[in-house]
């Protein structure tokens, strides 16, 4: 997590519209230099948990006067292992 947020935060000093904000008359001056951005880590439960966190990032409105104009996270989710182990069995090679 900490290698994606160090991306992230290098990524937002490049390109200066992702340092972008906006005002009544237009955008920002300079956006300059901008906080370290800290990426939101939200524990999902399932995916009725992931489909509720899409919801409502989708329906989200951004205020345009202030930095970030993004807003990422990462949804962490258990993973279930004995569900992903294999029921098939092997078949028998050809002779």
């Amino acid at each position: 997590m900490a290698r994606l947020e160090l991306a992230w935060n290098r990524l937002v000093e490049r390109h200066e519209m992702l340092r972008a904000s906006s005002t009544a008359t237009g955008p920002a001056a300079d956006p300059g230099r901008v906080p370290h951005y800290a990426i939101e880590v939200v524990d999902a439960g399932d995916q009725a948990d992931l489909d509720a966190l899409r919801e409502t990032m989708s329906r989200q409105v951004l205020d345009l006067e202030r930095w970030p104009l993004f807003d990422l996270r990462v949804a962490r989710q258990a993973i279930d292992r004995s569900a992903s182990r294999s029921t098939r069995r092997p078949t028998p090679s050809a002779r």
